[in-house]
């Protein structure tokens, strides 16, 4: 995670209140990280996976498809 000056994440400073929803706050960054090991492995989800520490692509896969993350990768 990136560090600001103080050497707190920049993620955990995102202002509460006013519709906060923390579960899609953090389903985001689970889509953007995704979005990225997809893109980063050329659409290969064995690939894919492996980047992010998942055991194993089936388990990427129904993350994909729960958190809506679509791409021009292969399916």
């Amino acid at each position: 995670m990136p560090e600001s000056g103080s050497g707190v994440s920049s993620l955990v400073l995102h202002p509460l209140g006013d519709g906060f929803d923390l579960n899609e706050y953090l389903n985001t960054i689970h889509r953007e990280y995704l979005q990225r090991a997809m893109e980063e492995a050329g659409g290969v989800k064995t690939k894919a996976a492996q980047l992010l520490g998942i055991k194993n692509y089936q388990t990427l896969d129904a993350q994909l498809k729960r958190l809506n993350v679509n791409g021009k990768w292969k399916s």
